[in-house]
């Protein structure tokens, strides 16, 4: 661990009330654990600009917070160990993550100190049967209806699915295969490692399964590379896939075969955080970045109305019509949250909202 890289940023400002907290003084301490560097960054850095949106509008609204970045590079080892940072050195009232892998490192570990962890994640088993552990992304089950819509309206019922062995990723695979086994002719499935960029030895069994959708299940690194080997084999197949895939660099390397491709993925938030986040950040991505406004928000809003890090949890638990930078939502009953889905198509310069 000692190439461990760590991140931190402190932000300061005068309190102008006093948060009723049974454990800590007047300031709310947040530890957010991204992928600021590997092959989802983009990812982490979208999130923390995010992040750092909410923080500078608390800033306004008379709070007082510590947010503490630490650079995780999407790996679970690391997870663990800037957890342990933040917990035992930093001592922070709540834990944000991002991605299910790592996510699922660290959450009974927050379950067990009864530390707030919100997952930026699609794993529903990050906070099943948790009371202090939370999903903050759009559920496989919204964004797997909204792609069946997709290719049901377009008669497409011919399926293949190839997907990364990663815990977000399997998430969505088996919601899809599980609900949609009477509705879609899975006609091809494959399960890759998520170091795995060669993709030519199963080529020829997928093609001669003749799907007429492709649905890419695969990890930041994966999907640009797949197309091309795809359409090197002179396949034409509709490429569908998530949010995992909404990356300018997939495009780039996929020298075009990405170009039509469409994603399910969660909205980028209502006009007037887009517009404030376009104008901070131009030219950045989005993905993610209402969710790390809204996970900071969620949990001040927790902390400023609960006297103690069980009531902050139960306020989320039972959160009903918010209206937050991701548009609004209420708590589904599970430790998640009913967020909207949208579809986007691939063009060459990004992804373009279907509307």
């Amino acid at each position: 661990m000692a190439n461990l890289k760590f991140f931190t940023l402190i932000l300061f400002v005068p309190l102008f009330f006093v948060l009723d907290r049974s454990f800590a003084d007047s300031s709310l301490k947040i530890g957010v654990i991204l992928p600021l560097s590997g092959q989802a960054a983009s990812f982490g850095r979208s999130t923390q600009n995010g992040v750092s949106m909410a923080v500078s509008d608390k800033i306004k609204e008379g709070n007082k917070l510590e947010v503490i970045f630490e650079d995780d590079a999407m790996k679970s080892s690391n997870t663990l160990a800037a957890y342990s940072k933040l917990t035992m050195i930093n001592k922070v009232d709540a834990v944000i993550c991002f991605a299910s892998n790592t996510c699922n490192s660290v959450n009974r570990l927050a379950e067990k100190d009864g530390i707030p962890l919100i997952a930026i994640a699609s794993d529903k088993t990050i906070s099943k049967d948790k009371s202090y552990v939370f999903n903050l992304w759009v559920t496989p089950e919204v964004q797997n209806d909204a792609l069946y819509g997709l290719l049901s309206a377009k008669g497409l019922n011919r399926v293949a699915v190839v997907t990364t062995i990663h815990e977000g990723s399997m998430a969505v695979k088996d919601d899809l295969l599980s609900r949609y086994k009477d509705k879609f002719n899975f006609v091809f499935e494959y399960d890759y490692s998520p170091e795995h960029r060669d993709f030519k030895s199963e080529m020829p069994k997928l093609i001669s399964a003749k799907p007429d959708a492709l649905i890419l299940i695969l990890m930041p690194g994966q999907s640009g590379i797949f197309a091309r080997r795809l359409r090197e084999y002179k396949s034409e197949v509709p490429i569908f896939s998530y949010e995992i895939m909404e990356d300018e660099s997939e495009l780039k390397v996929s020298n075009g075969a990405l170009t039509g491709a469409i994603i399910a993925t969660a909205d980028n938030g209502n006009s007037e955080f887009l517009n404030n986040y376009k104008l901070k950040f131009p030219n950045s991505s989005m993905v993610a970045s209402c969710n790390g406004y809204d996970a900071i928000s969620l949990l001040s809003l927790g902390f400023r109305q609960g006297k103690s890090s069980r009531q902050a949890s139960q306020i989320l638990r039972e959160l009903k019509d918010y209206n937050g930078a991701c548009g609004t939502f209420s708590a589904t009953g599970d430790n998640r949250f009913n967020l909207p889905a949208v579809l986007k198509v691939a063009r060459g310069d990004g992804f373009h909202l279907i509307n």
